[in-house]
């Protein structure tokens, strides 16, 4: 959070978007009304404890695993959108907040953890990256190194998109940076997006992680449409 929002958060405190109860975008009350998210393969949703890709589609991802703290409707989407559309950075604390209530107890002590890059011209627009935010946010909490190790080029839209297209689309869009390179090798690393919906642009990611040493990748998010 940005020192003049602190100061904003002071003066003007936010107003949960569930129940206008002021002093944080979701209270503890409407954070127990968000919708649950069963853990499984996110390509084949088939069930699972963890989150795992399954065998059978691990054959062809370069992820681990996924997992969503919550799916994309209601509260979620509404605290999202407070982020990304009306300058809330404080929403990212919320978010990844929840995500270390869920999550933290199964992220390694040694994982690196990296937010998938926003488009460009949202950043500009924005001001900031969101995924970003929430992914320095859960290093924050959990002790975890937090590393900047992509970047992102072009400005395909994928809203839209299917899975194949959006994979498509995709190749080439992340790099490692080149001052971040030795970063990668031998890590394990956690990957942070805020919304997942077929998992190709974190297939990417993680396809150039690995290919620049990675030991494994795993994905966490706040939500899935």
């Amino acid at each position: 959070m940005s020192i003049l929002e602190q100061l904003i958060s002071l003066y003007a405190p936010h107003t949960c978007v569930g129940c206008d109860f002021k002093g944080s975008l979701l209270c503890s009350d409407c954070r127990q009304k968000l919708a649950t998210q069963a853990a499984c393969c996110y390509r084949c949703n088939l069930p699972n404890r963890l989150g795992r890709t399954c065998s059978q589609c691990r054959a062809t991802s370069t992820l681990v695993s996924l997992n969503c703290a919550t799916a994309y409707v209601g509260l979620a989407k509404d605290v999202l959108w407070a982020l990304k559309f009306d300058r809330a950075q404080a929403a990212a604390e919320e978010i990844a907040s929840i995500m270390v209530e869920k999550y933290a107890s199964a992220t390694p002590e040694d994982a690196l953890i990296v937010s998938v890059p926003t488009a460009m011209s949202r950043v500009r627009k924005r001001g900031y990256d969101q995924a970003s935010l929430i992914a320095r946010a859960y290093a924050r909490h959990t002790g975890c190194q937090y590393a900047p190790l992509l970047v992102r080029y072009g400005k395909q839209e994928q809203k839209g998109a299917g899975r194949q297209q959006r994979y498509m689309q995709l190749r080439g869009a992340y790099a490692i940076k080149q001052a971040q390179a030795a970063k990668v090798v031998g890590k394990r690393i956690i990957l942070i997006d805020d919304v997942v919906t077929t998992g190709a642009t974190l297939e990417q990611a993680a396809t150039v992680l690995m290919a620049g040493g990675a030991k494994v990748v795993a994905a966490l998010a706040f939500a899935r449409a």
